[in-house]
């Protein structure tokens, strides 16, 4: 159900691949190296100029925003964006093996970051409306109940 809802989302959005590396929700700090492995391969592969993630660290002013999986996302992909990606040494196995050569990731923005840390803002005023239509697929789904009409 959560990947028809994220499948839903890229296409909506005009993202062309979506890849799911099968890690249980709520599991993410538990399986922290399959994740890692899996964020430095993709990276390898698909090569992207930035990388947007979650931030590692709590934002207290927005705290229900801070689920557990999205910090160890954050942290998974930023150790994953640096040094390892980049790193001829790092999973030298994905080179030798799997042909992927080492890539840098030239630029890295956090969502959600506590507020001492945000030095950059985009205005999404024009595609607000798409950014809604595609995160309401993904939300409702097991453990994830329907959000009160009173709550931001």
């Amino acid at each position: 159900m959560r990947r028809a809802g994220q499948r839903q989302a890229a296409k909506l959005l005009g993202v062309g691949e979506v890849k799911f590396f099968g890690l249980g929700e709520q599991s993410l700090l538990d399986d922290r190296r399959e994740l890692y492995e899996n964020l430095v391969r993709v990276i390898r592969q698909v090569r992207p100029q930035r990388g947007v993630t979650w931030s590692p660290e709590w934002n207290w002013k927005r705290f229900r925003s801070c689920h557990p999986d999205h910090l160890a996302t954050g942290a998974a992909a930023l150790t994953a964006i640096y040094p390892d990606a980049g790193n001829p040494f790092a999973l030298a196995y994905l080179r030798e093996e799997e042909g992927l050569e080492p890539w840098t990731v030239a630029e890295v923005w956090l969502i959600n970051s506590p507020e001492r840390e945000v030095n950059h803002h985009v205005d999404i005023t024009g595609t607000f409306d798409r950014k809604v239509a595609a995160v309401t697929p993904t939300l409702g789904g097991p453990g994830y109940p329907s959000r009160p009409e009173n709550t931001p």
